[in-house]
């Protein structure tokens, strides 16, 4: 077993690459215990077509590929995860490809993530559980296929909100006096004012001037 310290990155990387299809061939041969298929039946690469898709590898300090995973747009609030491998001489390194993948989804505006585990491949379906995923109802091309379990997690929601820039006192006082609202009053375009033939603009750092 090595030591999980010596994982240095997990990135965004292309999955076309030498080291990608060395991983693949590598899960597709471990999954082949678990069913008939192969993983390249399962997963196209026309899948990361989207923006919001992504392939990521784990490498070691010396560039060693040990990982790889993959997000797929399945809907406009559901990622799907496919293709999540580690060598077994490197434990550690499935979770910190998931927690990367979550905050990829996360970051790309995913509110929900689902993936798919074989019901024989007990331990991938107990991390996925070690990992906060719950049973769902099949998807996709599961419905039909009595052996394979989903899961699914909520992601957490973009922290912070947005907020309307504020108005000079003076200016946001007239527009009440109009009768105008204040988030309308705060959409409305900065009034300019002319003084010795030079337009100056009233509200501070409006990015405009």
């Amino acid at each position: 077993m090595k030591d999980i310290s010596a994982l240095a990155v997990v990135r965004r990387e292309n999955a076309c690459t030498l080291d990608a299809r060395i991983l693949l061939d590598e899960m597709s041969a471990m999954l082949a215990l678990y069913r008939g298929d192969s993983v390249q039946s399962q997963f196209y690469l026309g899948d990361l077509g989207s923006a919001r898709s992504a392939f990521v590898m784990a490498r070691t300090m010396d560039g060693l590929a040990i990982g790889c995973g993959a997000l797929c747009r399945f809907s406009f609030e559901v990622a799907e995860f496919q293709c999540l491998y580690r060598r077994p001489e490197w434990p550690g390194t499935g979770t910190a490809i998931l927690r990367f993948l979550e905050t990829v989804a996360a970051g790309a505006g995913y509110r929900r993530v689902i993936l798919q585990a074989r019901e024989a491949n007990r331990r991938a379906i107990a991390f996925y559980q070690r990992h906060g995923y719950e049973r769902a109802e099949p998807f996709a091309d599961c419905a039909g296929l009595s052996d394979v379990r989903c899961f699914a997690k909520a992601l957490p929601a973009p922290r912070g909100r947005m907020t309307l820039p504020r108005r000079p006192r003076r200016e946001a006082q007239r527009l009440r006096e109009r009768g105008v609202g204040a988030r309308a009053a705060a959409r409305a375009p900065p009034q300019l004012s002319t003084r010795r033939d030079v337009f100056r603009c009233r509200r501070k750092h409006c990015g405009f001037c």
